[in-house]
């Protein structure tokens, strides 16, 4: 099966940045969104149904402008991306 990881959006972020998905079989989807010297800022779980769409949410109000790294893992594997903060 097709396991699909969207670009996170809007990106730049201001508030909120979201990052879809839609995985081919039912997973727990662990999702962490890091700074670019490798300190985790959070991290979320997401209970995904196989074949249903998806969407990890981060607020990004408190967080300094620049660059972070986001990864979602599920099912051994692993999604990572870049988003920009600007407020």
């Amino acid at each position: 099966g097709n396991n699909y990881v969207g670009k996170a959006y809007p990106n730049p972020a201001n508030t909120t940045v979201s990052i879809p998905f839609t995985l081919s079989r039912d997973a727990v989807v662990t999702v962490t969104l890091s700074n670019v010297m490798g300190q985790l800022l959070t991290t979320e779980t997401i209970n995904a149904t196989g074949g249903k769409a998806g969407k990890a949410t981060f607020a990004t109000t408190s967080l300094p402008d620049g660059v972070y790294l986001y990864s979602l893992a599920f099912n051994g594997q692993h999604a990572n991306g870049r988003i920009v903060v600007a407020h």
